[in-house]
């Protein structure tokens, strides 16, 4: 597997693998043409990567730089500081950030619809008592292995808090309707 670092240090731009011996890089920077390398690459900074360093002059200066491979672009290092990449990005440490945007199809505002069916709560502590998690959610060994997406665990937690509230609203009128035959009964 390919690792990738980036590394822009005043204009000198380091482009780092791991476990390869020989690559051929496309760094296209628009207004002044395509940096092709075949180089065979060379250690970076003690840090075990290999690495092939372009040095992008800044009267080159351009909307944005972008790097591929075999005529195919795949990441683009934007000047308003944003890096686009064309594929995943994998992180195998903490990634810190101030905020993160996820983008989906689905939400969970379904549970507020007359023919949803909001399970007895009854039902709930059996499920509960019986698995060890929440319907629909998946179970703490399946985290472990699999991770989660994102995008749609913040929906299913959305149902479930949905689904409270559902729960709570139906408690209320409960109480509501003990309040008026309570009187009844002390009688």
């Amino acid at each position: 597997m390919k690792k990738l670092v980036i590394i822009i240090v005043l204009g000198i731009m380091a482009l780092s693998f791991g476990a390869i011996a020989q690559t051929k890089l496309q760094v296209l920077v628009p207004t002044s043409g395509i940096f092709e390398g075949d180089a065979v690459l060379q250690p970076i900074g003690g840090s075990g990567h290999q690495g092939l360093i372009f040095n992008i002059p800044t009267q080159h200066a351009t909307d944005y730089t972008a790097f591929g491979s075999g005529g195919v672009l795949w990441m683009w290092l934007l000047n308003d500081k944003t890096v686009k990449i064309d594929g995943k990005l994998l992180v195998n440490n903490t990634l810190f950030a101030k905020q993160i945007e996820v983008s989906t199809t689905f939400w969970s505002d379904f549970v507020f619809k007359p023919d949803y069916k909001l399970m007895p709560l009854d039902e709930l502590a059996g499920f509960i008592k019986e698995n060890n998690h929440l319907p629909n959610i998946p179970t703490e060994a399946e985290v472990k292995t699999d991770g989660i997406n994102v995008a749609e665990m913040n929906a299913k937690l959305l149902q479930k808090v949905e689904e409270l509230t559902l729960y709570v609203i139906e408690l209320k009128k409960e109480n509501e309707q003990i309040k008026l035959i309570l009187p009844k009964v002390n009688q």
